[in-house]
């Protein structure tokens, strides 16, 4: 039986370094280094500060979501990633200051982007039946026109899948992004509750019952939503900005 034998090493600054040149990070930490320095310029320029109660009501969040509720557990976990309590503490500010620039530079755009993007967050719920043979579609959507049968029961027979089949066709509600093209233009054009007339698509013919459109509301996920679209856009559009020296051998 062989015995277990158990080898300590040393890692220097420039071990990690090249881990981090041979498994091609570097890009990603240049990155999120620029973004860091962007973020905290950016705020000392605008006159922005996180106030020392903020930054305790954090630590106490942060410390209560990694389950870190003693001393002794909160320095295992600052070991295990290198951290000094000085880091963790430079690493939750620059998340505050995060939250207060964005909405020191966007809050203000956070209605007119909605506005601008309205159609793209409606939703409509969708029944669907995909078929081969359009004239066949056209005879299911006379039959169906006609209340001759339901959506379900023909769904029970010829939906794509056994799923749909259970759910009488339904796909729910969706994002006109998530649709097709050719759908998504008939789709949003409906007055629902509205039986489509088949719809070609990749060659199939598409079956569509809408059930209802959903009108977006500003809600303050949304906002949240949109707020961090737009400061990310500029986040990265600045970095595409920014010319960077690497001193390192």
């Amino acid at each position: 039986m062989s015995s277990l034998t158990h080898t300590s090493i040393t890692l220097a600054a420039s071990d990690l370094i090249q881990q981090l040149k041979l498994s091609l990070s570097i890009p990603q930490v240049v990155q999120a280094i620029q973004r860091r320095q962007l973020i905290f310029n950016t705020a000392k320029a605008r006159g922005i500060r996180v106030d020392a109660d903020h930054l305790q009501a954090a630590a106490d969040q942060f410390r209560l979501t990694h389950n870190l509720l003693g001393a002794e557990q909160t320095w295992a976990w600052l070991t295990r990633y290198q951290l000094s309590l000085e880091e963790l503490e430079l690493r939750l500010h620059e998340q505050l200051l995060t939250q207060q620039l964005a909405e020191h530079l966007f809050r203000d755009k956070v209605e007119v982007t909605f506005a601008q993007q309205y159609r793209d967050y409606c939703k409509v719920a969708l029944y669907e039946i995909v078929l081969d043979d359009f004239d066949f579609a056209m005879e299911l959507f006379y039959a169906l026109q006609a209340e001759e049968v339901s959506f379900a029961v023909l769904a029970r027979d010829y939906a794509a899948t056994s799923g749909l089949r259970r759910r009488g066709g339904y796909l729910g509600k969706r994002l006109r992004s998530q649709l097709p093209p050719e759908i998504a233009a008939v789709a949003f054009a409906a007055e629902p509750p509205q039986l489509l007339r088949p719809v070609l698509c990749d060659g199939r013919s598409h079956l569509v019952f809408v059930e209802e459109r959903t009108e977006p509301q500003l809600t303050e996920k949304r906002r949240g939503e949109i707020l961090n679209q737009l400061f990310e856009a500029w986040v990265a559009e600045s970095i595409h900005q920014m010319e960077v020296t690497l001193a390192i051998e």
